[in-house]
Parts: structure tokens; sequence; C-alpha cells
């Protein structure tokens, strides 16, 4: 995820994504079941490589930095989203456990499901 962030078309090798003085009202970060895998990273690897992630991904708008909800949903897998969580707590963000029962598409979450992310 680290090395495609900065570019405005995924396919296209080039970190061209500036925002300027733009800064959003919040930054969703979103990880799912295709964002990790059973043999993942140790939970030190992980949040480390998390916490610098969010860490560029804020840097790039003017401070006060803009609130950041932390996403999650991976079926009945614990992991990674305890370890995203941990990394919400310790950098201040709220974190949300999308809901594996209310989902669509590739788990994606439907509408009724969405009024908890509005509410945050």
């Amino acid at each position: 995820m680290p090395h495609i962030f900065n570019r405005t078309l995924q396919t296209r090798a080039v970190a061209d994504y500036a925002p300027g003085q733009w800064k959003p009202a919040f930054v969703i970060m979103y990880l799912g079941s295709n964002d990790y895998v059973l043999l993942g990273p140790s939970k030190a690897k992980f949040v480390t490589a998390y916490t610098k992630l969010l860490a560029s991904v804020l840097a790039q708008y003017p401070e006060p930095a803009p609130p950041v909800l932390h996403i999650c949903g991976s079926g009945d897998d614990k992991h990674p989203c305890d370890y995203v969580n941990a990394v919400a707590q310790q950098t201040g963000g709220e974190y949300y456990s999308a809901d594996p029962t209310a989902t669509g598409c590739i788990g994606t979450a439907m509408p009724q499901s969405s009024t908890r992310y509005r509410s945050i």
C-alpha cells in the first residue's frame, strides 16, 4: 500500500498526488481481508509500518492534521484489526470494525451500516 498511495492513478507508476493546501474534513484508513494475509507480519512490524503509512498520509495536509477514522473488516479474522485499533488508540484516531454481517459485494458495507460512519 505505501508504494501506491501517492499516485493519482493506481496503474500509473508516478507519485503525482499533491493536495496542496486543500485539507479533507477527515481521512479514512480502511483495511480489509485482502490487505492482510494469514501469514502476515508480526504485530510490531505491522504497527510500525501502519503508523509510518498514517504519518505519510497526514504529512500531506496543513496543520492541524485532519482527524482519522480507522476502519477494519476482515470477517472472522482478528488480525490486523486489533493492530489497527491499537494504532488508532495510540494516535488519537477513531476505530470502527466493519460489520461482516451487513455486507455487499466482497464485504463492502451496506448503507444500513454506513450510519455508524456518519456519526463519527
